[in-house]
């Protein structure tokens, strides 16, 4: 089953310039895109009170948990991750900085 990504957009007005896309993020060196921009998200991707961050293994890897809301067969879900950045599963370049940071900041912690 195809499913497309939600990407926001300006609403339309009557002139000619292109619809520009919404910035739902912040600034890029805050971190938010590891950990979520609200302490509510924090929560979602912190192991407890450890402060590690919460992995799944898969083929024996390491990776960020896997986002079971958008699937339909929850039991077989491995096609979208979970993240502090909505585009995490935007293509495998951003999934890989993704995985890549929250490994990291586990081996730090």
């Amino acid at each position: 089953m195809r499913q497309c990504l939600k990407v926001s957009r300006s609403a339309p007005i009557c002139n000619l310039t292109p619809r520009e896309q919404l910035n739902e993020n912040t600034a890029y060196i805050d971190g938010s895109m590891i950990y979520g921009s609200s302490p509510k998200d924090l929560h979602k991707f912190r192991e407890g009170n450890t402060g590690l961050l919460k992995m799944n293994r898969f083929n024996n890897q390491i990776v960020l948990p896997f986002d079971q809301s958008k699937c339909p067969h929850k039991d077989k879900c491995t096609a979208s991750f979970t993240a502090g950045d909505i585009r995490a599963n935007l293509f495998i370049g951003l999934s890989s900085l993704h995985i890549l940071f929250a490994r990291e900041h586990n081996r730090l912690e």
